[in-house]
């Protein structure tokens, strides 16, 4: 998958270091894991999920240290030098000795698995990363496959191979991004060397407020979301089965250079399937009488997704099913007129729950949370968050309304960008039920 510009890449970096000197750290590690979004944001690789750590130190870029043998998803990204952590330290022995100076084989990458390799200060074509001191006038390649000359410890025209490693002296201060949520083991290895602050509020802060290139990454998703949700269109219809219809739009995404399309039904006979892929339990032939509340969520090609939901009918609506459909298109309304900068997510919610039950429905659970590279980005837009939104956020709202007198349920999604006054939805399609281009059979 392709990664964004070295620009961003410097900006995010800078973001950070500025961060660190600021708040005294001498060193910001950023572990992987559950949430792998903090470790994508600073490699710049949007699928990186393996057990691994970046660790950055002043005077030295950013430092990949991945289990030995693990498969790299998407490669490196941006970060040239990598380590390979073997057992039984594993990761948080690996992260201590990267801070006391120690370790430095080198680091091969084999079909994109991480291997520990016995050379040491050498050439060696196929090295993503050089630690330790630099001997002679040697080579290495990385991911674009271009040796460039290395002069003592000196590099030429890149920005992860280095000379010592830039270490942090004993009883300093540590940021670890998400202490509570980081690896026992880490935790354990640094616990007893550094003072550790919670680094996770720092990180979300960088994270958060998006650049404009990682926001025309947004709509470019948000473009392909809207084809596809067309195509729906033209395709659904009673007879059809979920999954075929998940398959045209999952082919029409590919086509249009997305990495991904997943579709889900948040609503109706097939409530909470995930269709497509393997064939999962909720497949089912699409009747007239049941309306289909489809959400597509693509991923692009820079690893940015958007979400789009609504309503489809294949028929004229009953009455309860249209004011269902109305409650949820009421309430994604209001949150979208009330992303405001300086505003709480909790009070978001509060807003989108009032709108729907103006037209007599429920609101259940969050309404949102933030685009980026992982799974769990602020600001979470739920029911007592604290989070506060900001212009910059990219934030997908997904409004799920349940009619309080029938039980009748819908759902509309939209993706939303927050400007300096308030949100716009990056959907073209109306909000509210819509209806098949071609007549029904």
């Amino acid at each position: 998958m392709a990664v964004l510009s070295a620009a961003e890449r410097d900006r995010r970096w800078g973001a950070l270091r500025e961060s660190m000197a600021a708040e005294g750290w001498a060193a910001l590690v950023v572990t992987g894991g559950p949430d792998p979004g903090p470790v994508r944001y600073l490699s710049g690789n949007p699928e990186l999920t393996a057990d691994c750590a970046v660790v950055m130190t002043e005077g030295r870029d950013p430092v990949l240290l991945v289990l030995d043998g693990t498969e790299l998803n998407g490669g490196t990204g941006w970060i040239v030098e990598v380590r390979a952590a073997t057992r039984p330290g594993g990761v948080g022995a690996a992260v201590l000795d990267l801070l006391e100076g120690r370790g430095g084989g080198l680091t091969e990458i084999t079909g994109q698995v991480v291997v520990a390799n016995p050379l040491a200060g050498a050439a060696s074509s196929g090295l993503t990363g050089i630690t330790g001191p630099a001997a002679g006038a040697a080579g290495a390649t990385g991911q674009m496959g271009v040796a460039e000359p290395l002069a003592g410890a000196a590099s030429s025209g890149l920005t992860g191979i280095t000379g010592p490693a830039a270490g942090a002296a004993s009883g300093s201060r540590v940021g670890v991004a998400d202490l509570a949520g980081a690896p026992t083991a880490v935790v354990k290895a640094l616990g007893g060397r550094f003072e550790l602050v919670d680094a996770g509020p720092v990180v979300d802060a960088c994270r958060t407020v998006k650049s404009s290139e990682e926001l025309d990454a947004v709509r470019e998703a948000a473009w392909v979301s809207d084809r596809c949700f067309e195509q729906l269109l033209e395709t659904a219809g009673p007879g059809r089965t979920l999954r075929q219809v998940a398959a045209d739009l999952t082919g029409r995404a590919l086509s249009l250079g997305a990495s991904r399309l997943e579709v889900s039904v948040a609503a109706g006979a097939f409530a909470g399937g995930q269709i497509g892929g393997t064939r999962g339990p909720d497949d089912g032939v699409l009747v007239p009488s049941q309306p289909l509340c489809a959400t597509l969520t693509v991923t692009g090609r820079l690893g940015y997704r958007a979400v789009l939901g609504r309503p489809v009918g294949f028929a004229p609506p009953a009455e309860h099913t249209e004011r269902a459909a109305r409650a949820a298109a009421t309430a994604l309304d209001a949150a979208v007129r009330a992303l405001c900068p300086g505003v709480s997510s909790d009070a978001i919610h509060r807003v989108a729950s009032e709108a729907a039950a103006s037209e007599g429905a429920a609101l259940v659970g969050p309404i949102g949370g933030g685009i980026g590279l992982g799974g769990r980005e602020p600001p979470a837009v739920a029911e007592g968050s604290a989070d506060m939104i900001a212009a910059g956020n990219a934030i997908a709202l997904l409004a799920h309304a349940v009619d309080e007198a029938t039980g009748e349920e819908a759902s509309a999604a939209d993706t939303v960008i927050v400007g300096t006054d308030t949100g716009r939805r990056l959907s073209e399609l109306p909000v509210g039920t819509l209806y098949p281009h071609h007549p029904p059979r």
